[in-house]
């Protein structure tokens, strides 16, 4: 008796309706429910989103039209519905959705959408405080000014608006609406996939999976469907033809939404000729791409690329840089004309081998880090320029591998490294490029740690070298060799190859191979317990990196000074040192010279007493091995006695065990001392 029936009502946390219930008969104000609403049911409830939302939520209380704007498929239209059931209290004379989807006629939308209310566009709106959602405005863009110019004469109602383009019009705040990031994308993936197959678990292959479809919303409930019949094993084999497989949506929606590849070809064809020629061409690159690229490989300008950007097939990532989903990317290939499918991967191809060799003089300079980054970025397309030319020009994927391997070496990309030059080598390069080759492909092995392959590539590498008669690849291949016999602890055999090596360099006037070998050289001397030795060849190779402007070698040559002062037991000039050597390999990305420094910078701290500090850089300079692929490291013989009293020290169970490794802050950790201390002398 107690209970009063209030009907069913809708609840914005709830996906359909339930009979509500009052506890008594007194008279409360009345209920805020979806009921006051015309939003449609959803089926699922929002995966992910919550910044979007809160942003969203934040940008509707005091703008007065906002347009979601992204690709096909990305989730505008549940990610507006959420908000307009958030938002219901926020508008006491309701909230209002509009699908635009089946209206063809510009001229319709006003009318239309003033419907919604129950009104005609000539009545006053000026006192309606209410939300109208328009969903799919893309094709009715015509009517974007007779919009504005209805909220421009009224005070009333906010608009929400999903579509593939802005509106372009004064009042409009756009916000574009990014593919979900890697774990809302699982999370959202595993939701629908469990409505199929109940037993499927988080995997690498679910991971695999969520990237490979951009994060893209409707493409990951349509890759769940297909969990009917395919393990996600199988499913992920099969992505790469996604377009065929990604069809069979639910029937209740729009034909274009039901196949991912009817979802972009809407976004196509709502293009002119000349636009969807260019976002053809555009799938031409891989991963990101930058202005430069676009005008120099596809001819087309800023304002061709941004109409293909506001129609929401290529994305602008806010940092000069643009990418196109890899989903929209395999329908573009398809769309592209026969002559640009002819043409365009060999100028993409030589437009990535000039970007290449036009950065490899800059990588060991001043503007190290800004080049490096810049090759950072395009990646992909390196990767895609070096298979083209494989297959059609030899002699310029020798090229491009040449230029590409200092990049590999500062980067620790040494795997992909090795298997570029291996290919190279394998297109029989005439013999002095072999030569070259085989030395760069022996300094990638030896700083994976692999010392019996590298001293095979060095000899070979030196024998041809001779046999040209280049005397500074014979110089260079000593050198190495000096190298290998060092990681051996062949001291004699090390400092003859060291020495030998820079007298050709001296000979030469080569400053920079000089300052080179002399810093290998002092890292002999320092390794075979002679610091006292190695402190002033380490000073003069200083000089001359500094000289020749070499970033990478001036690292490693103040780290071999710091660690000589170190063994002397000048504690205030190690600490200096290593810390200056760490701070210009964290800031040049150089990870093998800042695994050496940050192994001296732990063990001063060891020597200052700070055991749990030594025992935290050590612990991070393992891990950033392991993740470079580095099995064992010559280098660690100078701090083993230091990481074991700092380990002991730190109680560790299973001290080399770690695996997580996070760069910046490891090096905040290593060169925050609280004071330098003064020079002690502990004896050589």
């Amino acid at each position: 008796d107690d209970l009063v029936s209030l009907g069913e009502h809708r609840l914005k946390d709830l996906m359909r309706p339930e009979h509500l219930y009052q506890v008594g008969s007194e008279t409360f104000p009345p209920l805020h429910t979806l009921n006051a609403s015309t939003l449609p049911e959803v089926a699922h409830p929002l995966v992910g989103r919550r910044t979007e939302q809160a942003e969203l939520t934040h940008f509707l209380r005091r703008e007065r039209l906002v347009t979601i704007t992204g690709a096909g498929g990305a989730g505008k239209t549940r990610l507006a519905l959420q908000l307009a059931a958030e938002l219901l209290d926020d508008f006491p004379d309701g909230v209002r959705f509009v699908s635009l989807a089946s209206l063809s006629d510009p001229a319709l939308v006003l009318p239309v959408a003033m419907e919604a209310f129950g009104l005609t566009e000539a009545d006053d709106t000026s006192n309606l405080c209410a939300l109208l959602v328009l969903d799919n405005f893309e094709h009715l863009i015509d009517a974007a000014p007779v919009l504005a110019a209805f909220l421009t004469r009224s005070s009333g109602p906010t608009l929400l608006v999903t579509s593939r383009m802005p509106l372009h019009v004064t009042m409009e705040l756009e916000y574009p609406l990014d593919p979900l990031p890697e774990p809302a994308a699982v999370e959202l993936f595993l939701d629908r996939a469990r409505a199929i197959r109940r037993e499927i678990e988080p995997s690498a292959d679910v991971e695999e999976i969520c990237r490979r479809l951009d994060g893209l919303p409707l493409a990951l409930e349509l890759a769940a469907a297909r969990l009917r019949l395919l393990d996600p094993a199988t499913l992920l084999k099969r992505l790469d033809s996604r377009l065929s497989l990604l069809t069979r949506g639910p029937r209740d929606l729009p034909e274009r939404q039901q196949t991912l590849e009817a979802t972009i070809a809407w976004s196509f064809e709502l293009l002119d000729e000349d636009a969807q020629r260019l976002a053809a061409r555009v799938s031409v690159f891989a991963g990101t791409f930058d202005l430069e690229a676009v005008e120099r490989v596809v001819e087309a300008d800023l304002d061709m690329l941004t109409t293909i950007v506001e129609a929401s097939l290529v994305n602008s990532r806010g940092d000069g840089r643009f990418l196109m989903l890899e989903t929209v990317r395999e329908f573009a290939r398809g769309r592209i004309d026969a002559e640009a499918a002819l043409q365009l991967p060999a100028r993409h191809a030589a437009h990535y081998l000039g970007l290449a060799e036009s950065a490899e003089p800059h990588l060991t300079g001043r503007d190290a880090a800004a080049w490096l980054a810049r090759i950072d970025a395009d990646s992909a397309n390196f990767r895609t320029a070096l298979d083209w030319f494989a297959l059609e020009s030899p002699h310029d994927a020798v090229r491009l591998a040449l230029a590409l391997w200092r990049f590999w070496l500062v980067r620790g990309r040494y795997e992909e490294g090795e298997t570029a030059i291996t290919r190279a080598l394998a297109l029989e390069p005439p013999q002095e490029e072999r030569a070259e080759l085989l030395y760069r492909l022996g300094a990638i092995v030896i700083s994976r740690g692999d010392t019996s392959g590298a001293r095979e590539l060095f000899q070979q590498a030196l024998q041809e070298f001779r046999h040209e008669g280049v005397a500074r690849g014979e110089a260079r291949s000593l050198s190495a060799l000096g190298h290998v016999a060092a990681d051996a602890g062949n001291w004699p055999e090390a400092i003859r190859s060291y020495e030998e090596a820079a007298a050709m360099f001296r000979k030469a006037d080569d400053r920079y191979g000089l300052g080179g070998v002399l810093g290998d050289l002092a890292t002999v001397f320092l390794r075979s317990g002679a610091p006292e030795q190695a402190k002033p060849i380490a000073a003069e190779s200083i000089e001359l990196q500094r000289a020749v402007d070499n970033r990478q070698g001036e690292a490693l040559a103040l780290a071999t000074h710091g660690y000589a002062d170190l063994r002397i037991g000048n504690l205030g000039e190690a600490q200096r040192a290593l810390t200056e050597s760490t701070e210009i390999a964290r800031d040049l990305g150089y990870m093998h010279g800042l695994l050496f420094s940050l192994n001296g910078l732990a063990a001063v701290a060891v020597q200052r007493g700070e055991q749990s500090r030594a025992a935290t850089i050590f612990r991070a300079a393992r891990a950033l091995r392991r993740s470079l692929g580095i099995e064992q490291d010559p280098d660690d013989r100078l701090v083993a006695d230091d990481r074991r009293v700092a380990l002991l020290g730190d109680n560790a169970d299973d001290p080399l065990g770690d695996t997580d490794f996070d760069v910046d802050a490891a090096v905040a950790t290593a060169l925050r001392f609280d004071a330098a201390p003064e020079p002690t002398e502990r004896g050589g």
